[in-house]
């Protein structure tokens, strides 16, 4: 893993035809992925992971063709939406999502001057959060391309990551649908966004 950074992946020029969502994480071999989804005219989703500075150099070229933008506050601190506004105004993602681990999640959706606050929610006792972050997108996108609404697709992602975090193991804790719509069942109404 140590030449990553430096790898080039060689994507075939139609990878994109078939696909609804490309999802392209902000690493360096995924520029040329992105270049490709533009060109195809398809949507992209991508994980920033920890941002401090909306005009980073290494991620403005993810931040300015994403539809869907990924974070976590890490990088932020406790007043993040000042950030959030920031970040939507200069690069005006459809969807904007902050995780904010145990404090839960924000979203901004494109056209709508609020930020959704939506609490975290503990299905069980935390084991271990490694994965947690990766979790919350990838589940957020398969509610997302489902087409549930932006915030009920996080709130069901929420849960995803919950489960996730009851568990060690990288290969471990991720729930089926039906079991997802069970915790939502339980759980959802403890979900409201404010």
């Amino acid at each position: 893993m140590k030449d990553i950074q430096d790898t080039a992946y060689g994507f075939s020029p139609d990878i994109c035809r078939d696909v609804d969502l490309v999802v392209a994480c902000n690493i360096n071999f995924n520029r040329e992925l992105l270049a490709l989804a533009k060109e195809a005219g398809k949507p992209i989703a991508t994980d920033v992971h920890v941002l401090s500075d909306p005009w980073d150099p290494y991620n403005r070229e993810f931040l300015s063709l994403a539809d869907i933008v990924f974070l976590s506050d890490e990088g932020i601190g406790s007043d993040y939406a000042p950030f959030l506004r920031e970040l939507a105004g200069i690069y005006h993602p459809k969807i904007l999502v902050l995780g904010r681990g145990s404090r839960g999640a924000a979203l901004v959706a494109a056209g709508e001057d609020s930020i959704w606050e939506l609490p975290a929610v503990q299905v069980g006792p935390v084991v271990n959060t490694a994965g947690a972050g990766d979790a919350l997108f990838s589940a957020f996108l398969h509610y997302h391309v489902r087409g549930l609404e932006p915030v009920e697709a996080l709130k069901r992602a929420q849960l995803f990551a919950a489960a996730k975090i009851t568990v060690s193991g990288s290969a471990k804790g991720f729930l089926p649908h039906h079991q997802v719509e069970e915790l939502y069942r339980i759980h959802g109404s403890a979900m409201s966004p404010r």
